[in-house]
């Protein structure tokens, strides 16, 4: 896929991508809405590192355990502190926590549906757990000072059993042991009531924080959501979808070339009678590429006198608007063209191309079934309605009577243009093919389905047609067609052409062709 084909894919699939975003957008904002939020606050408590001397008897020691923190113990203590007359053991599922050993600190993360009750919390399990550690702390203190006294004693017997044997070295050296080892617990004893207790409220909890996102980035990212789901959707849609897209497509599925790409126009333009953009003197990407259409038909026959008949794929396109701003583009190229009406069902010719005013019949000086011709607006340009028959009009068409019509209209004629049904409505536009030089088969752009086309264009080719080519209806402009477009002749635009001002009037004149002068 190209960059173009992208864009134009994009462009295709905009109220997609749009309803999307649009979706995305509101389930944000229902999220934030009715989302629970939830507030965090962490509280720290600081382990005092008491590494001993070189020589020296180390300190008594707890180990830094932040599993402790999240005890029951510490629980039932955090909920005294808060007025809890319970366990607390329901608060644990609230209560997280986590220890930096490097800095021997631990964290204690409380979360609840209200900051100040996150906060509150937070620092009651922190309270909570120094209290515990205190505690145990104290246990271990009066842990030592029970050994002291059983070594204590233990020594007593000893030094008895020494004096009894002054020369036993036995009960000497175990007297020694037990002297050093209760020197070493006084020793721990003094430094553990000295420095009390390792841990310390290290910094309390603030109010807690919001967690998850935040409204900008929920907000945000449910529009991105949107804005991917569009695009996926439109992807999709291209996927599926079997219409004919560009003119590589209409190529490939008809095996006829694309004689023209014919830009849109409004369908308020369409219907106008009397107003063809052809006969307009600005230049627009809709009549461009009409006489690009012509110029390509007459590569393909030459200068010889033509009748050329347009047919479309489908009842839907603009055949009879295209068909007259052919002929008229012939017509104000210098060749006498005729427009014909040969569609017997639903005509649309004559509302397009309107009797001047003040002409009556008969006023060309022709006689017969060429009597009903009429001027058109157009210098140069002849109009003669479907004929009136009281046969089936394919039955009528194949008669000699059509056949005989057609060849009065090539001989008063430079180029005549036959505007018939769609192929696949009726034989109508086959056997007037026949009559002609070539056909011209319009098929419109995202509308038109591939299978429609090539079984047109297998219709006509299977009945000995000549199909010319396709005329692909309803491509937007296209920046080379828009410069066409703005390349008017010196007066026929403002000086100013190339700015926004100019532009603009291009825009207009495109839109409403009925105002562009003459």
């Amino acid at each position: 896929m190209t960059l173009k084909e992208f864009v134009r894919m994009l462009w295709a699939g905009k109220w997609l991508i749009v309803v999307a975003v649009i979706i995305g957008g509101a389930a944000s904002v229902a999220y934030l809405q009715t989302r629970t939020v939830i507030y965090s606050s962490t509280a720290s408590v600081q382990f005092r590192a008491d590494a001993p001397q070189a020589g020296t008897v180390a300190p008594p020691t707890l180990a830094v355990d932040s599993e402790q923190a999240a005890s029951t113990e510490v629980a039932a203590r955090a909920a005294a502190l808060l007025g809890d007359k319970g366990t607390g053991v329901n608060l644990l599922t609230d209560v997280s926590t986590s220890v930096d050993p490097t800095t021997s600190r631990v964290f204690i993360t409380a979360q609840a549906t209200d900051p100040a009750a996150a906060e509150k919390l937070a620092n009651a399990f922190a309270q909570g757990y120094v209290a515990q550690v205190g505690a145990d702390w104290d246990a271990l203190l009066k842990g030592i000072e029970a050994n002291m006294a059983s070594t204590k004693d233990k020594a007593a017997v000893l030094d008895a059993a020494t004096k009894a044997n002054p020369g036993d070295p036995i009960a000497a050296a175990d007297l020694a042991a037990v002297l050093s080892s209760y020197g070493t617990l006084a020793t721990q004893s003094n430094l553990g009531g000295a420095l009390g207790s390792p841990a310390v409220l290290a910094q309390a909890a603030s109010s807690g924080t919001p967690q998850g996102m935040n409204s900008k980035m929920a907000l945000a990212l449910g529009v991105l959501a949107g804005a991917l789901l569009g695009l996926g959707l439109a992807l999709l849609r291209r996927a599926l979808d079997t219409s004919v897209t560009n003119a590589k497509v209409a190529r490939d599925v008809s095996g006829v070339p694309v004689l023209a790409e014919l830009a849109d126009v409004r369908r308020s333009v369409v219907k106008a009678g009397g107003a063809l953009p052809v006969d307009g003197r600005a230049a627009t990407p809709f009549t461009e590429s009409i006489r690009e259409l012509r110029t390509a038909i007459q590569a393909a026959l030459g200068d010889q006198p033509l009748v050329i008949v347009v047919t479309a794929t489908e009842p839907d396109a603009p055949r009879s608007f295209i068909a007259a701003n052919l002929a008229a583009s012939w017509a104000l190229s210098g060749r006498d063209t005729v427009v014909m009406s040969g569609d017997l069902r639903r005509g649309e010719l004559d509302e397009l191309l309107p009797a001047p005013p003040g002409w009556k019949p008969g006023s060309l000086e022709v006689s017969g079934a060429l009597a009903a011709m009429r001027p058109t607006s157009v210098s140069g340009l002849r109009f003669l309605p479907a004929p009136e028959t009281a046969l089936d009009p394919a039955d009528y068409l194949a008669s000699s009577s059509a056949r005989q019509l057609i060849a009065r209209i090539r001989g008063s004629a430079q180029v005549v243009i036959i505007d018939a049904p769609p192929v696949l409505a009726a034989a109508d536009a086959i056997i007037l093919g026949g009559y002609a030089e070539g056909v011209v088969l319009i098929a419109t752009v995202g509308q038109t389905s591939r299978t429609v086309l090539e079984n047109a264009a297998a219709r006509l080719t299977s009945a000995k047609v000549r199909l010319l080519g396709i005329a692909l209806h309803g491509r937007t402009a296209d920046r080379r067609m828009t410069y066409v477009s703005t390349y008017a002749p010196a007066g026929a635009l403002p000086q100013d052409s190339s700015s926004k001002k100019g532009r603009r009037r291009v825009d207009e004149e495109q839109r409403n062709p009925s105002r562009s002068s003459v």
